[in-house]
């Protein structure tokens, strides 16, 4: 039976300092094949992952279904105090996971990033100068690639369809992309691709792209109050429906920045992984600058159609697409 009122009954729970949450599904079944690599790749993460972020930030840690030695030692890193989470499940597939380490929290930012990201100095920082310089902005990744110019972008490519703020400009950072692609298995199609190029959106002296893959993404937090509770998918098949395509309810842009602020390890660890890794600072004691900015309002129907359906459509036609490029492009 019950004796006494519980002393925490009514009692509201007091805000922390954190306003960056980052949640990180980890699914490794075992240590063969296709897997033989996964557990030193997903070290490499977790110490680019410690040395790069402030410490405002809450780390969630989702054992999607992983093997014993993997478990344990995502155990030893919580009892360490180096997450602030640690779940365990079955494998449930990797959005629910993401949306299991989501609930909970009410954080000012949500990074879901894949175990296999190495991260770079100052990502974070970075992020916050797009939130702050483009208010439009809903989500922010940290490696540019050219393919994801028309990746639901349509909204911020038809906003600057006149304006010289927007170029389609060749890559900057040709060597890192290259190793992008190449840990996706398309090295050979992206050193066949003549035309590299992405768009570049400018506001004062700060350069964006435009467009955002998913594997590791900051979004403002606000948007997932409409995110669904569940996904049927076990991968990435549902990725779009439940995260990306929110944004566009809002009116929300997807930009990168414009350098390489991490990189796709894959599941087979590299010499120059290590590199990168043993050359990034002990920590970052940094404090973070961040602008307040308003709670994005969800569009009207029509704004929303007009907005994003008709204009996509648009940029479905690749001889439009080659107009729009050609308008666009800086001879620089």
């Amino acid at each position: 039976m019950r004796v006494g009122l519980n002393p925490n009954k009514d009692t509201k729970l007091i805000r922390n300092e954190f306003i960056h949450h980052i949640v990180i599904p980890v699914y490794i079944p075992n240590q063969e094949d296709y897997f033989k690599g996964s557990f030193d790749v997903l070290k490499l993460h977790f110490e680019s992952v410690f040395k790069t972020v402030h410490s405002q930030t809450f780390i969630s840690v989702i054992n999607n279904g992983c093997c014993k030695d993997v478990k344990d030692y995502l155990d030893e890193l919580f009892h360490l105090n180096k997450i602030n989470e640690i779940i365990h499940t079955d494998n449930i597939g990797k959005i629910n996971a993401i949306l299991k380490g989501m609930l909970g929290h009410s954080f000012q930012f949500i990074t879901i990033t894949d175990c296999d990201v190495l991260f770079e100095p100052n990502w974070q920082q970075a992020t916050y100068d797009i939130f702050n310089a483009f208010p439009k902005a809903g989500v922010v990744g940290l490696t540019p690639t050219i393919k994801t110019n028309y990746i639901l972008t349509s909204n911020v490519l038809f906003r600057h369809f006149f304006s010289k703020k927007m170029k389609f400009s060749k890559v900057v950072d040709e060597k890192s992309m290259q190793l992008f692609y190449k840990s996706v298995g398309n090295e050979d199609k992206f050193i066949a691709e003549k035309n590299k190029r992405y768009f570049v959106l400018q506001k004062e002296n700060l350069k964006v792209c435009v467009g955002c893959g998913h594997y590791v993404a900051t979004y403002k937090s606000d948007i997932f109050k409409v995110v669904k509770k569940s996904s049927q998918f076990k991968m990435a098949g549902d990725m779009k429906k439940h995260f990306d395509e929110k944004l566009l309810q809002f009116g929300l842009w997807r930009l990168n920045t414009l350098a390489n602020y991490a990189f796709h390890m894959g599941n087979s660890p590299e010499p120059w992984m290590y590199d990168k890794n043993a050359n990034l600072p002990q920590k970052n004691n940094s404090i973070p600058n961040v602008k307040p900015f308003q709670k994005p309002k969800e569009l009207s129907f029509l704004n929303h159609f007009f907005t994003n359906t008709i204009t996509s459509k648009f940029f479905k036609i690749i001889k439009f697409r080659r107009f729009f490029e050609k308008l666009k492009q800086d001879e620089s």
